[in-house]
């Protein structure tokens, strides 16, 4: 992924599995959301459903990122380490390109490991790799925040956006705060008359294949 950019991630349940049994598992995985995503990415949207789970983010720019983890990281340490004790491993600890993939893989395997001690699961519980698409133009982040909350109204879950709790939907429509950065995403709607607006003319031809 690259910095300064917008994505749209998509990971799903391996097999028939679920990801949520509970509403504890929902808030769960939002909390990790948070704390593993904050150091590389800021969350926009988001649609939690049992079986996949669906991200907004906007990945922070590269020396945001560096002067992170160098504030993390025992630099000096690094420094004083001899040409042999500078692994590849120990090099990555700084590396803003490996670290933005390795926190997103961070929060999948923490949620699924809490997740199967809590249920007494064993085994994979994500599918080996998630999906991400770039998001390159205003229409195509206009029509992915529509996307993403549409989920659950697609999936026959509920019949309107608003009754589906596990989604940003109800932040942007009140104005909740949280942890989802709604002024970039409103700015974008010009407004949030405009957002509502856009969400409900959705076009019944819309894809939908991821």
């Amino acid at each position: 992924m690259n910095h300064g950019k917008f994505y749209h991630v998509v990971s799903r349940a391996n097999g028939w599995d679920n990801l949520f049994e509970d509403p504890a598992h929902y808030n769960l995985f939002l909390q990790k959301a948070v704390v593993k995503l904050a150091p590389v990415a800021r969350i926009h949207a988001y649609c939690l459903m049992p079986n996949h789970i669906h991200l907004l983010v906007k990945i922070h720019e590269e020396q945001d990122i560096r002067l992170k983890l160098m504030e993390d990281f025992e630099v000096q340490k690094l420094l004083a380490m001899t040409k042999h004790q500078k692994s590849l491993l120990k090099l990555k600890a700084i590396d803003p390109f490996y670290h933005v993939n390795q926190q997103f893989s961070n929060l999948f395997n923490s949620y699924a490991q809490s997740f199967n001690l809590m249920t007494k699961r064993k085994g994979n519980l994500f599918q080996k790799s998630y999906k991400v698409f770039e998001i390159d133009s205003l229409g195509y982040l206009l029509n992915s925040v529509r996307y993403i909350h549409y989920n659950p109204v697609h999936h026959n879950f509920v019949a309107r956006y608003e009754d589906w709790h596990w989604s940003s939907f109800l932040d942007f429509k009140f104005g909740r705060d949280g942890f989802i950065v709604q002024s970039e995403i409103l700015q974008a709607f010009n407004g949030l008359e405009n957002m509502m607006e856009f969400h409900l003319n959705r076009p019944a031809g819309e894809d939908w294949d991821y």
